[in-house]
């Protein structure tokens, strides 16, 4: 009999943990699709996507024991679920302008970010054909350095024979 309770306790808590796991995914996943509409500029369908993060958050606040919110390796705080909108490039007061309905005042926040990693791309292709030079002096392939590099054959061959 004792057997027995600890197999139903044991299979009682795998059973916890494994729906803890899911609902995880599904906050992973809903916050995955967030960000996406976020970053592909679909206003509208990012209303329904944040709805549904709210509900996924929601099913996993309901699974967590009222006296702690850890996760083991993971917290589920706020100010830590703002620092990953913030670290992919979404700061509060940006989601706080799409949330008011200032559609023309995120879009610009956008348009800014992309203009930030504009100029960083420029800034990464601007010491390309220095680092292209360098390969070539120490002996590496032309081939072996286009694909290294995500460039044409043809593109690597036209830097270091101008």
């Amino acid at each position: 009999m004792l057997h027995e309770m600890h197999i139903t306790i044991y299979a009682d808590a795998m059973d916890s943990e494994r729906q803890l796991a899911e609902v995880m995914g599904m906050v992973m996943q809903s916050f995955a699709r967030l960000a996406g509409r976020l970053g592909q500029g679909e206003w509208l369908c990012t209303r329904v996507e944040a709805g549904e993060l709210r509900d996924a958050l929601a099913v996993l606040d309901a699974l967590l024991p009222a006296d702690s919110v850890e996760l083991g390796a993971y917290a589920c705080r706020p100010e830590l679920v703002q620092a990953l909108l913030g670290a992919a490039g979404y700061p509060m007061p940006a989601l706080q302008e799409l949330a008011a309905g200032d559609y023309a005042a995120f879009a610009e926040h956008v348009r800014d970010l992309i203009r930030r990693d504009l100029a960083a791309y420029g800034a990464n292709v601007r010491g390309r054909d220095g680092l292209l030079a360098r390969s070539a002096r120490v002996g590496i392939a032309e081939a072996e350095t286009a694909r290294l590099t995500g460039l044409s054959r043809n593109t690597v061959r036209k830097v270091l024979h101008v």
